[in-house]
C-alpha cells in the first residue's frame, strides 16, 4: 500500500495540518481502514522521520521500519545561506534544478523530481521543511526496538552515512545500515531496483 500525505499527490492540499503532531495521525488513519493493526513502514527523506515518529510514539503499530535516506529526528543545522536556497527552490524550478543537481548520483532523475515537486502544495513543502529541521523528538528512539533497515546513497552529501549512523542507527538496536553506493539522495528513483531487493531481503528475513 502506498501512500499520499496531505499536501501532495491527489490528496487537499490545506494551508495547515503539517506538523509532526497531525501527519501520524494520517498513517494512523489509513492502517485503520485498511484493517492492520501494524505494518512494516517505508519512509523516504522527511518520510523516514515520520517513520521514526511513528516508532517513536506508536511503537505497536510499527511490526518494522525501512528509513530511506531519513532526516534525523533530530533536525537538522543548515547554514541561513543553505537554508534560503531551500526556501527559493520551493519557488524557482531553477533553483530547484540546481539543488537537485547536487543531491543525486543519477543526474538523468531530475526531471522527473521537478515534475513531482509540482504534485505538492508550497504551504505542505514549506511547513514540512521547518517543521522537521526543528524536530526534537530523535532522544524517544533510544532503545526502541522495531527490525529496522536504514539506506543512505553513497552520494548524498546531506544525509550522510556518518549522520545518519549517529543520529539514527546508534539510538536503535535493531537497526541495519546499508549504503548504496552509486545513489545520492533520491534512491527510489536514482536505484529503485536495488532498493526494492533490499527491502525484499529485509522483510523476508522478518519472516
Amino acid at each position: 500500500m502506498t501512500l499520499d500525505l496531505r499536501g501532495n499527490g491527489a490528496l487537499d492540499w490545506p494551508e495547515r495540518g503539517y506538523s509532526p503532531a497531525e501527519l501520524p495521525g494520517d498513517v494512523l488513519a489509513d492502517l485503520d481502514a485498511a484493517g492492520l493493526p501494524e505494518a512494516l513502514l517505508v519512509g523516504h527523506s522527511m518520510g523516514g522521520t515520520l517513520v521514526q515518529y511513528l516508532m517513536a510514539r506508536h511503537r505497536n503499530r510499527v511490526r518494522a521500519a525501512v528509513l530511506v535516506a531519513p532526516v534525523p529526528a533530530s533536525s537538522l543545522t543548515l547554514p541561513d545561506e543553505a537554508l534560503e536556497r531551500f526556501r527559493r527552490s520551493l519557488r524557482d524550478e531553477a533553483v530547484a534544478r540546481d539543488l537537485y543537481l547536487q543531491s543525486v548520483g543519477d543526474p538523468d532523475v531530475v526531471d522527473e523530481l521537478l515534475g513531482l515537486s509540482r504534485t505538492a502544495a508550497r504551504a505542505a513543502a514549506e511547513q514540512n521543511l521547518d517543521t522537521w529541521r526543528m524536530a526534537e523528538s530523535a532522544g524517544e528512539l533510544d532503545g526502541v526496538d522495531v527490525p529496522t533497515l536504514v539506506v543512505v546513497g553513497g552520494c548524498d552529501a546531506l544525509i550522510t552515512e556518518a549522520l545518519v549512523r549517529r543520529e539514527i542507527v546508534a539510538r536503535l538496536p535493531r537497526a541495519k545500515l546499508e549504503v548504496v553506493a552509486s545513489a545520492g539522495h533520491f534512491i527510489p528513483l536514482e536505484a529503485p531496483q536495488e532498493l526494492a531487493r533490499r527491502i525484499e531481503r529485509f522483510a523476508g528475513r522478518l519472516a
